[in-house]
Parts: structure tokens; C-alpha cells; sequence
């Protein structure tokens, strides 16, 4: 076992190495009084406003991430009941990282 996980880290600082020369940084630094789309455009050019988003698209992602968002507008009270009580419930920590 202590083989296998000797294997494993040297295989991980292997890969981390030779990421760093693989993986391309961009060092380049935004001035905060220039635009900063300008500026992030200028390198990418496949953003767009969000005017040109499609609503059936907007639409799909709040129904998949939330369907009650129009009627709650951002605070769920039924869905945060409910995570109290299962919480309560399996004598879990209601905070997780307590």
C-alpha cells in the first residue's frame, strides 16, 4: 500500500510539473480605468450582451437550476424548510463546516 500511494504522489508532482510548461498563462494585467470588456474582448471575441441571449435559453437554465424562481424571486422558504428539517432530521450540522 505504501508503494501504491508513493507511486501515486510522484506521478502527481510529475503531472503537476509538466502542466506548469504545458498550460499557457496570460501575465498580461487590466487597467481598472479602461474598459474592461474592451479589454477582455480584445483577446476573446465570442462574447455577447446579454440582450442577444435567447430567453428560451434564459428560461431553461432558471428551470433546471430552480423552477420556483418567478414565484420566490430568489429566496426559496419551502426549500429551505424543507433542508432544515432533513438536516434536523439525519442530526446533521445545519452549518456544514461546524
Amino acid at each position: 500500500m505504501k508503494r501504491i500511494i508513493t507511486l501515486f504522489i510522484i506521478i502527481m508532482i510529475l503531472v503537476f510539473t509538466a502542466s506548469s510548461y504545458v498550460i499557457e498563462t496570460n501575465n498580461s494585467s487590466y487597467n481598472i480605468k479602461d474598459n474592461l470588456t474592451a479589454q477582455v474582448s480584445a483577446t476573446t471575441s465570442n462574447y455577447i450582451n446579454y440582450e442577444e441571449i435567447p430567453q428560451d435559453l434564459i428560461h431553461a437554465v432558471v428551470a433546471v437550476e430552480d423552477h420556483r424562481f418567478f414565484s420566490h424571486r430568489g429566496f426559496d422558504v419551502l426549500s429551505f424548510g424543507r433542508a432544515l428539517y432533513t438536516n434536523i432530521k439525519g442530526k446533521r450540522p445545519i452549518i456544514p463546516w461546524i
